[in-house]
């Protein structure tokens, strides 16, 4: 049997879970549109479309409500394709029993499925997540595969995803989505809606946060549920966590504290509190800096948004030191050029 303590913890991590999420979505203004228009998209017979949003919005969430609302067909998923070739990961989703990776014996034996096994005027929709990973010659290959039997093909991924559909220089390619669908982070007025949501669906009967928490985790997160889960959770994970007490707008400050000093700290925002930095303790701040590599703190934000970009590939980032010390050596630079002329 399950103790207090065991049990409180479970109710905190189901709500603000930091891995997959099972709960109902939260019916935002943005993700209600999002769902009408796909289905919309789909009853037209939408050949391709895109559903967009930066990592961490909720978009497997959104795909995962829209299949429940789909008109009767033949719905498929798969996530991030090219792991394992994507002509096999399509045909073992399908169930297809396909020797090698030949386009030509996948494509058969997917018209004879479907000739087969889908009922008249059923529709047939391809759902591909994570779609940022994919080529123009694995989006090709798709349109190949599904277009025989009027397939439909929704891709969601992140905004690098509207790549595919320009070229190199930048221009638009003949293959363009019949509708795209962006996914914007909550506004601040749906954050404390959006917290309420997640504590019910964890079984909290009454509210945890004060007003002014809730303005600060809107201020950190930047309107992301993935980094409001962060932040929440970390707050109610705190061992003086006390459910007949609200989290207090000191709460989230030390929580955003407590994922400096364990160096994940993803949230893009500026801290509530003016003037106010979450900075490691002077102990665990001189242990940490002589042997920290400058590139960690981003590869930490960037593993929490999940995002997977390599060391080599990382965008660079300007904080103020960084921009003071460059006008500095500018100013040094002229000063020398200035002389020397």
């Amino acid at each position: 049997m399950k103790n207090a303590a065991d049990a409180r913890l479970e109710n905190r991590t189901r709500a603000f879970p930091l891995g997959p999420d099972n709960t109902a979505l939260f019916p935002g203004r943005e993700y209600r549109r999002a769902i009408a228009g796909l289905r919309e998209g789909v009853e037209r017979g939408c050949r391709l479309m895109c559903l967009v949003g930066p990592a961490g919005i909720g978009k497997s969430m959104l795909l995962r409500t829209l299949r429940g609302q789909l008109p009767r067909g033949f719905i498929h998923e798969i996530s991030q394709p090219p792991l394992g070739g994507l002509l096999s990961r399509l045909a073992a989703g399908l169930g297809l029993d396909v020797a090698g990776d030949e386009e030509a014996a996948v494509q058969r034996r997917i018209r004879e499925y479907f000739a087969a096994s889908r009922p008249k005027g059923a529709a047939v929709i391809q759902v591909i997540d994570d779609a940022e990973t994919l080529s123009r010659d694995d989006l090709a290959l798709v349109r190949r595969l599904f277009d025989p039997v009027r397939g439909q093909i929704l891709l969601a991924g992140q905004p690098q995803l509207l790549s595919l559909f320009s070229a190199d220089d930048g221009t638009w390619t003949d293959t363009q989505p019949d509708r795209i669908y962006y996914l914007e982070p909550l506004l601040r007025d749906e954050i404390g809606a959006y917290i309420r949501h997640r504590l019910n669906e964890a079984g909290f009967d009454r509210e945890l946060f004060e007003p002014e928490a809730i303005t600060a985790v809107a201020a950190y997160s930047g309107g992301l549920p993935r980094l409001i889960n962060l932040l929440c959770f970390t707050a109610l994970a705190s061992a003086e966590f006390d459910v007949s007490t609200p989290i207090s707008v000191e709460c989230i400050h030390e929580a955003a504290r407590q994922r400096m000093e364990i160096g994940n700290y993803p949230f893009p925002s500026p801290p509530a509190a003016s003037g106010w930095r979450p900075v490691p303790s002077p102990a665990l701040r001189a242990a940490s800096e002589p042997n920290r590599d400058s590139g960690d703190v981003d590869e930490n934000m960037a593993f929490i948004a999940g995002e997977r970009r390599l060391r080599g590939e990382r965008s660079v980032r300007f904080g103020p030191g960084r921009v003071l010390l460059s006008l500095m050596v500018g100013a040094a630079v002229g000063i020398a050029i200035t002389r020397l002329s």
